[in-house]
């Protein structure tokens, strides 16, 4: 389980390496080859910390909401870690601007190595008939966004990979349940209970009768 502090350090951890593909940074590296990152203060985890617990008010996924907040200086620069947090001014627009955020390929890409090196100290391998895919999660939330419900049951071969009992978007989703019976009508095996952890992979893999059908 992870503490406000766990959550916040890796908010610092996006907030350094995303300012290192910034154009200020970039051009300040020729001058300064040996430039530091921000360190974890008190004071700094606190401010992280702050935006963290305001994104879950918001129904936000914080993570998701910082990357949204480099993209809006078009990554010229690293936003100020004092004005992350949006005015009362800026609300609305800084939450449409996270909503309407297609692709966040930087942030997809760490998190994907985050999750395979867990999966790896853990001896496992991804496996998208049974984790979720973060780039399905962040995609999901925007057809959920844009009540583009049905392109999301229609994409679930492809790209958003139909209903999980683990994904918060599938559990406030008003066609859950017509995408759960879509999915399990289209696989030999359990696909919700591997995705619940009632069954294994070698489980579905027996099941299905080869290997190829579970990925």
């Amino acid at each position: 389980m992870e503490t406000d502090k766990t959550r916040a350090e890796k908010l610092l951890g996006d907030y350094n390496f995303y300012r290192t593909h910034t154009d200020n940074y970039q051009k300040q590296l020729q001058a300064r080859p040996y430039m530091r990152e921000l360190k974890g203060t008190p004071d700094r985890l606190q401010l992280f910390n702050r935006l963290d617990q305001w994104c879950i008010v918001n129904g936000l996924d914080s993570r998701r909401f910082l990357y949204a907040q480099f993209k809006k200086h078009k990554w010229l620069f690293a936003p100020p870690v004092n004005r992350l947090l949006p005015g009362k001014k800026s609300l609305k627009v800084a939450i449409e601007r996270y909503h309407i955020l297609k692709e966040a390929p930087l942030l997809t890409n760490r998190l994907n190595a985050e999750h395979e090196h867990a999966q790896q100290m853990r001896g496992e391998i991804f496996s998208i008939n049974r984790d979720v895919s973060y780039a399905a999660e962040a995609l999901k939330r925007r057809y959920s966004y844009v009540n583009q419900l049905e392109r999301c049951i229609d994409e679930m071969f492809t790209k958003t990979y139909g209903y999980h009992p683990k994904s918060r978007v599938c559990l406030n989703c008003v066609e859950a349940h017509r995408c759960m019976e879509k999915l399990r009508a289209s696989v030999p095996f359990d696909i919700v209970g591997l995705r619940q952890g009632r069954i294994t992979l070698q489980e579905c893999r027996m099941i299905a009768g080869q290997t190829r059908n579970v990925r």
